[in-house]
């Protein structure tokens, strides 16, 4: 997979960091649809945090595999 440079030379960093704060964001707007939802789904608080973790960690992995792929290449 190729890996991206921006401009000004600092790699995929900026577009990292934007990526890091919206999957922040959906974490906590999965969390709080999630809790609003709980007396509708029959689902106890558990099951839910089971859920919201499960989900948190995919997109940790997601976003770390993004970065791994826009990080700049080390000079050899």
């Amino acid at each position: 997979m190729a890996r991206t440079t921006s401009a000004d030379g600092r790699g995929g960093t900026d577009v990292v960091g934007r990526l890091s704060q919206m999957s922040n964001r959906t974490n906590l707007m999965v969390i709080d649809a999630t809790l609003a939802a709980l007396p509708k789904t029959g689902q106890s608080y558990a099951e839910a945090a089971a859920e919201i973790r499960d989900l948190s960690r995919r997109m940790m992995q997601a976003a770390q595999d993004f970065q791994a792929t826009v990080e700049p290449v080390p000079a050899a």
